[in-house]
């Protein structure tokens, strides 16, 4: 079955875009960051540790509205789903523009040979146990790509590889330039709030903890399903998951379901989940269960057979 001719049809009014439900998924972020940030400010250390954990918690959330705002199902009109994209993307130095180009030939390329992603975390994942995956997913190797990317797009220095149009390529020069600003701006302050400011409200929840956190969102995704398929199908995965996953993951969950309907708003997804459920190969209950399932149980057989084979 082609992916791009699923026979499911689905009502009009699902494709509607409803911006209050972004909007109210937007005060929910800011609430909860300005939690953290509250935590963080009051030395003490508990609530410290506490509000680093939920700001680098939130900086994570932030990429999957990110992810939304560049199908363009967050608001109507492309202008706000490019200037909030853009500021979802800062914390982590996401380039919205960036991002949505490689993820959307992600979309067209999936389950063939040419398939890329935004946010690669190296090949043969599913080749590693689950000691090292976790190593992994603290590698800041990312980082060393957007340091490669901000001297290439402000400076001009290293080698163009990503061969983009000069439109594109302006639009992320400007979104590092803001990224690179912010920072700057908040450097300047820091010099008088003390030298951790910086790094207790940014850096470090930015850096080890919405990275990992990122990680674990985005692996089950395609983990371990068909790799040459055009079945949206059999070459993604779908969580069920609680309320709780759906909403922190903003819906990437329902994966299948996205990968079959891209242009379809996000909130939507569980009603087309409950369409096409008993057609999906690759299928969990929850969160819980993919780990069980698909991480450590394929660890526990990758020992017993080396058992075996000594």
């Amino acid at each position: 079955m082609n992916k791009n001719r699923f026979a499911v049809e689905l009502p009009t009014a699902w494709r509607s875009i409803r911006s209050g439900v972004f909007i109210g998924k937007l005060g929910i972020l800011a609430a909860l960051l300005c939690l953290g940030f509250t935590f963080i400010a009051s030395n003490f250390v508990p609530l410290v540790l506490l509000g680093v954990l939920l700001v680098g918690a939130m900086f994570a959330h932030a990429i999957e509205l990110q992810h939304q705002c560049l199908h363009g199902t967050a608001f109507k009109n492309p202008l706000p789903n490019h200037l909030v994209g853009t500021a979802l993307g800062l914390p982590m130095f996401v380039s919205f523009t960036k991002y949505r180009s490689l993820h959307l030939k992600h979309h067209r390329n999936v389950g063939t040979q040419h398939d890329t992603e935004f946010f690669s975390y190296g090949k043969r994942l599913e080749e590693l146990s689950t000691r090292q995956l976790l190593v992994r997913s603290f590698s800041l190797k990312r980082y060393h790509q957007v340091a490669r990317d901000i001297l290439h797009y402000l400076f001009g220095i290293g080698k163009d590889h990503d061969g983009f149009s000069g439109k594109t390529r302006r639009a992320i020069r400007r979104e590092y330039g803001v990224a690179i600003g912010l920072l700057v701006a908040l450097a300047i302050p820091a010099t008088f709030m003390g030298s951790s400011f910086l790094l207790k409200f940014w850096l470090l929840p930015a850096l080890f903890l919405a990275e990992p956190i990122h990680f674990w969102i985005e692996l089950p995704e395609h983990f371990r399903c068909a790799k040459l398929t055009d079945s949206s199908l059999a070459h993604t995965r779908t969580i069920r998951g609680s309320l709780f996953s759906f909403w922190f993951t903003n819906g990437n969950n329902f994966h299948v379901e996205h990968h079959l309907f891209q242009h379809l708003p996000i909130d939507r997804l569980p009603a087309v989940h409950s369409l096409i459920d008993e057609r999906i190969v690759h299928y969990e209950s929850g969160y819980p269960a993919f780990f069980q399932n698909q991480v450590l149980k394929r660890t526990l057989e990758h020992k017993e057979e080396a058992n075996f084979s000594c």
